[in-house]
């Protein structure tokens, strides 16, 4: 039984079965171009990252390194996902939830000194932390379609907290 006000997304099932496959691909190749960059990136240290955000990421590197590398196993783990093999769905979810709570709370202190607008970077933390958790309270109640919901939203907050710094990326390179 639905409880009146329950969050109720659009159903991709109704959407044509050739767009769902341009929208996963799309979202895959997306996912792994962020990926290799971003660690390339890790892996060159604060000074790969351009100013203001080089000197500052010097100063907070353990909280950018855990929060980015959790972040990344969340866009990673989420297509996988939509598999639902029994065993293996619980087990990525399991590690999903880890790495998105992992990710969350890193993200807390990197939004706090925030370049812009921190309020907006915490109010996002928070949502996402909060979508994981209705993801986590309505499996273990195994109410199945309201943790869809929120897996769903929950993906979401994540795929489009990068996407800005996805398209600078690739502007940058082109001009």
């Amino acid at each position: 039984m639905q409880r009146s006000g329950t969050f109720r997304p659009i159903r991709l099932s109704r959407v044509s079965s050739t767009i769902k496959r341009f929208l996963l691909f799309y979202v895959l190749l997306q996912i792994s171009t962020l990926s290799l960059q971003s660690l390339q990136m890790l892996a060159e240290g604060p000074q790969a990252f351009a100013a203001p955000f080089g000197p500052k990421y010097a100063q907070e590197w353990g909280w950018v390194c855990l929060h980015s590398f959790s972040a990344i196993v969340v866009l990673l783990l989420g297509p996988p996902l939509l598999l639902r093999w029994k065993i293996a769905h619980r087990w990525l979810g399991r590690i999903y939830l880890v790495s998105a709570v992992l990710a969350g709370l890193s993200g807390i202190p990197l939004c706090l000194r925030a370049e812009g607008s921190p309020a907006s970077f915490l109010i996002l933390t928070l949502l996402w932390l909060r979508a994981a958790w209705g993801a986590y309270q309505t499996a273990r109640a195994r109410r199945w379609l309201e943790h869809r919901h929120w897996v769903q939203v929950h993906y979401l907050l994540a795929w489009l907290s990068w996407q800005p710094g996805f398209w600078l990326g690739w502007w940058r390179r082109l001009w």
